[in-house]
């Protein structure tokens, strides 16, 4: 079953400040530049430790679990891993302390067991972002040319690997993307999916506050920064 917010909108411009904003209600930069540990929380993830809730962060092309890195480009698995994509590490409350091993690459996780919440990040080339013809000649990375016909296919391709695996073990999955492409923050595509989601559209004014907020109420959490006043996501 799938619910289709039809006016979801990103937080800023560029990409950083949103993944720090659905984590913490606060966007907190103005760019892309981070470093492990940067930003204050609380966040999200601080608020499920403290309950007792599991939860995982799940970076494609991660290095490895807790990886300091900024950028790392993965020729094995043939992707790219970006900090300023992860919600996880640029907080000191998640870097510096034991809750960092539990932001680890796309790798570690087990449909069989998933955590009560997680958030998934594609790699550079599967989220179709993809890469500058410049890049692609240092990396040799498939199908990953920006705004490609190749690179639409292989992101689309990896969606209908990924989800149908996590609603088949029960999960129910938002997919949005962090921002897009105009000046303006116009609504863009956002979907709800899952056994236990009530199947429709839905006309309510929406955020990446709001998936921190429907998360919060889901568990009985505070309402942190924006969450406060945004409209809360369903979570079945």
């Amino acid at each position: 079953m799938s619910r289709r917010p039809a006016h979801y909108a990103a937080l800023s411009h560029p990409s950083l400040p949103n993944y720090l904003g659905v984590a913490s209600g606060l966007t907190q930069a103005g760019s892309d530049a981070v470093h492990p540990g940067q930003f204050a929380g609380p966040t999200i993830w601080d608020q499920l430790t403290q309950a007792g809730v599991s939860w995982g962060i799940f970076e494609e092309g991660m290095p490895k679990a807790c990886s300091p890195r900024i950028t790392y480009n993965d020729p094995v698995t043939d992707r790219q891993y970006l900090l300023r994509h992860d919600p996880g590490i640029p907080f000191g409350t998640v870097y510096q302390s034991a809750e960092c091993q539990q932001v680890r690459p796309l790798t570690a996780l087990d449909t069989a067991s998933l955590p009560a919440v997680s958030f998934i990040t594609p790699n550079a080339c599967d989220d179709m972002h993809g890469l500058t013809a410049s890049q692609l000649a240092s990396t040799g990375f498939a199908n990953c040319l920006k705004a490609s016909d190749a690179l639409e296919q292989r992101s689309d391709q990896w969606l209908s690997q990924i989800v149908p695996s996590l609603t088949a073990a029960g999960a129910t999955v938002f997919i949005t993307f962090d921002e897009c492409c105009a000046a303006t923050l116009s609504p863009m595509y956002a979907l709800e999916t899952g056994p236990a989601v009530t199947p429709g559209s839905d006309s309510t004014s929406y955020s990446h506050y709001s998936v921190l907020a429907g998360i919060e109420n889901a568990y009985g959490l505070s309402l942190l920064g924006g969450a406060a006043t945004a409209n809360p996501i369903p979570v079945p």
